[in-house]
């Protein structure tokens, strides 16, 4: 039997965060732990695996009696997170047995709460593992570079690539009779750069665009790593306790 209560309190913040996820598929799986809530998801056709973890810290209330697993509809979350003003706290909880999740939009300045119910079902909750990589480049960029970077890669073709050679990356995309080039180094604008070995790859620009572009408003920088032709983890530092990660599978160029 599971109970869990979880508050968060700056919810204009956690719907940025939900908005991100719901870019990328319809359900995703939520982890409640004594410790911390893990959020997974997988885009519909698996080149996109986003995860989430906010510790029990992050919460202004948290209370899970049992470890549980569930499945929610992150697309109807989304659309109650959105609703949540500035002064609103998102509060989350769940009985084993209960219809779906209990979403409250709490507001703190006048006490008012509004209820809603999110599809969501208790699941076994199978064993999930980040991607184990071993990449030969690995770079720092700042959240509003890498937002320029991928808006402008998204506005001339479908597919980026990214080359790391010599502590540099460029970063380039074309479509018929246009094309874009970033040549990048430390410092311009790169805040860390290390290339153990030449890596080149390429990605889908809206992959990259929607499941990282809503993210950039809350993230300070952004680490990137891949290797010759896998997949391109990115790691984002949050200005908060949570954490991000997002794998994106790479394509032909």
């Amino acid at each position: 039997m599971a109970s869990i209560r979880a508050t968060y309190p700056e919810g204009s913040r956690l719907k940025r965060l939900i908005a991100a996820m719901a870019k990328i598929g319809d359900e995703a799986d939520f982890r409640f732990t004594s410790n911390d809530v893990t959020i997974w998801l997988f885009s519909p056709d698996k080149t996109v695996l986003s995860i989430a973890k906010m510790e029990s810290s992050s919460f202004e209330e948290y209370s899970v009696d049992s470890d549980a697993t569930l499945t929610v509809n992150i697309s109807e979350l989304h659309r109650v997170a959105r609703r949540a003003a500035r002064s609103d706290a998102i509060v989350m909880s769940y009985e084993t047995g209960a219809e779906g999740l209990k979403v409250e939009l709490q507001d703190k300045k006048t006490s008012l709460t509004r209820s809603f119910l999110v599809t969501a079902t208790e699941s076994p909750g199978e064993t999930l593992r980040e991607i184990n990589m071993s990449p030969t480049a690995r770079l720092v960029i700042s959240a509003g570079d890498m937002e320029v970077l991928i808006s402008d890669a998204k506005s001339i073709g479908d597919i980026v690539e990214f080359h790391a050679i010599d502590d540099k990356l460029e970063v380039t995309a074309s479509s018929e009779g246009r094309s874009y080039t970033w040549t990048m180094q430390r410092g311009a604008p790169l805040q860390e750069i290390s290339v153990d070995a030449e890596a080149k790859a390429s990605y889908s620009t809206k992959s990259l665009y929607s499941s990282l572009r809503p993210l950039m408003t809350i993230a300070e920088s952004v680490t990137l790593e891949f290797s010759t032709d896998y997949p391109l983890k990115v790691s984002l530092s949050l200005s908060g306790p949570e954490q991000v990660v997002v794998y994106v599978a790479p394509v032909q160029g």
